[in-house]
């Protein structure tokens, strides 16, 4: 980290002369990989014009090949967990100092202010972010304009921040054509969640693998989730959505794909407790399964993606984005494998 003389001016300065970041200044003082070298040279001819100090230690080849990367966490659920273990193990072979910061509630609107950042963003030190969970966007896009990003599962489009998640239109297709091949006739979404990227991006999925399938996607047959409600920690208690479901159900639906393993947990357990039997009366699935199904619920058919290997790609292409940061942002999705269990009827052959 280059020291200042008495009189000389900060970073700050620099980086308000050359119209950038006081991060993009750091970095480039820094010599940290994922500066262009125009930026680079540019930073350094100017620091020099105005008298800012700057050590002659190059680094180490060791010390070159390293960046620290922070993982943004708003949550403490399991998976969470998962998508760690695998940044941690992905970290090793791709030489990356691992951090995490965890906040809730009104702290999530603070973290773009530095006096409010972890220490290491704060000493500009974090050469990468990793985003886990849904944050605001424009909390998103302030940090992703200063420090490459990537995000896992949430996708924010408009942004400069990578993506890792789920290929929901194979996962879809998966739990469809069981469903067809098991006899099913009216098939409907439960969870639809317009603000969440990835509520919508199952139902688009959905909507193309009925439309492959010759089924009629009815919006009739699509029960809608509020933001504040799916956002709840405990998760969606309200029971007029699966009021509104089992309402359908007496209509004529006879399987419900639901958004989320979670939805599908709390939509088994309301028709479970009103005398609704699951697949007798009616198939219940959910999605992307990050947890064991509880002792008290039939298991669930559902898709299944390794979050440790979600975790892992996220950091591989964070490393990507280091060595081309001019590039476009990019997506990765990773295609699911269907668990078909005793929620949905066996296939007829």
């Amino acid at each position: 980290m280059a020291r200042k003389a008495s009189s000389a001016p900060n970073l700050a300065v620099i980086a308000k002369k050359l119209g950038i970041s006081r991060a993009t200044a750091s970095r480039a003082i820094r010599d940290a990989d994922g500066i262009h070298i125009e930026t680079r040279d540019l930073v350094l001819k100017t620091a020099q014009e105005l008298g800012y100090v700057i050590p002659q230690r190059r680094k180490s080849a060791d010390e070159l090949q390293r960046h620290h990367v922070m993982v943004l966490s708003q949550t403490t659920q399991a998976s969470d967990w998962n998508y760690l273990t695998g940044m941690s193990r992905a970290s090793i072979p791709l030489r990356l100092m691992l951090l995490v910061h965890h906040v809730t509630g009104d702290d999530v609107l603070k973290i773009v202010e530095r006096q409010h950042q972890p220490t290491a963003m704060q000493e500009d030190m974090v050469d990468g972010l990793v985003f886990l969970r849904r944050w605001p966007s424009e909390i998103v896009e302030k940090l992703s304009a200063k420090t490459p990003a990537v995000s896992v599962v949430h996708h924010y489009a408009g942004s400069n921040t990578d993506f890792v998640g789920i290929d929901d239109r194979t996962g879809m297709t998966l739990i469809v054509n069981h469903l067809i091949r098991a006899g099913c006739k009216k098939i409907g979404f439960f969870g639809l969640c317009v603000e969440m990227s990835w509520s919508r991006s199952r139902y688009y999925g959905f909507f193309e693998a009925m439309a492959k399938a010759g089924q009629p996607c009815r919006p009739g047959n699509v029960v809608e989730i509020d933001l504040s409600e799916i956002l709840r920690p405990e998760g969606p208690m309200s029971e007029k959505w699966a009021e509104e479901a089992l309402a359908k159900m007496r209509a004529g639906v006879d399987a419900w794909v639901c958004a989320s393993h979670g939805l599908g947990w709390q939509l088994s357990r309301f028709f479970l407790a009103r005398g609704v039997r699951i697949p007798d009366d009616v198939a219940v699935t959910g999605y992307h399964r990050n947890a064991p199904d509880p002792a008290d619920l039939p298991h669930l058919t559902t898709t299944e993606v390794s979050d440790e290997e979600l975790g892992a790609a996220a950091l591989r292409m964070l490393v990507h984005r280091f060595e081309y940061p001019r590039n476009a942002t990019q997506s990765l999705l990773l295609a699911p494998t269907l668990l078909a269990r005793a929620s949905t009827p066996a296939e007829r052959r």
